[in-house]
């Protein structure tokens, strides 16, 4: 692609130079001016310019109100892990989303996060064990359930754990 002619020989009407595309480092993106701000289309269009620069890209900044909502309520687990407990005494950041990788990390969430008496739904609980432990933080006063898409992986969680709720459900 070559970038099409305009009076002013910097400015493109309607393509994008491949070399400034292929070598970019750091990208704006403003969905507000594109006028679909909604959160999973930015989302969609960041993923997609991640992918395409994933040799180059070091940083994007994006201006969507959607994204910048959602990135308020958005919590590392390593963050949330360093503070702890006292991170969510009295849970006035709500909603909290955690973002964790990795089974351990996710799992090491739960006595920070989980309290005595909670009410926790898991979705895509798998074979069970997270449930489990989720069911142990709630305690007696609480209740967790695990669900997944997959009746025989159900059937396997319930029969590994008996005492904890499991159910077929498509989130």
């Amino acid at each position: 692609s070559r970038m099409s002619s305009t009076k002013d020989s910097r400015m493109s009407s309607t393509t994008c130079p491949v070399d400034a595309l292929e070598a970019a480092n750091a990208v704006t993106l403003d969905m507000t001016h594109l006028g679909n701000d909604l959160l999973i289309d930015t989302l969609a269009v960041v993923t997609r310019i991640a992918s395409v620069h994933l040799d180059t890209l070091q940083v994007m900044v994006v201006k969507s109100r959607a994204v910048s909502e959602l990135a308020m309520k958005l919590l590392p687990a390593k963050r949330a892990l360093e503070r702890g407990v006292a991170l969510f005494d009295d849970r006035t950041f709500r909603p909290a989303v955690i973002c964790s990788t990795g089974v351990l990390e996710y799992r090491s969430m739960i006595p920070i996060v989980v309290r005595p008496g909670d009410s926790v739904l898991e979705i895509g609980c798998h074979g069970g064990t997270t449930t489990r432990l989720l069911q142990e933080a709630a305690g007696p006063g609480g209740r967790a359930v695990g669900v997944d898409i997959g009746a025989s992986i159900v059937r396997q969680a319930a029969a590994a754990y008996p005492d904890v709720e499991f159910a077929v459900a498509d989130a």
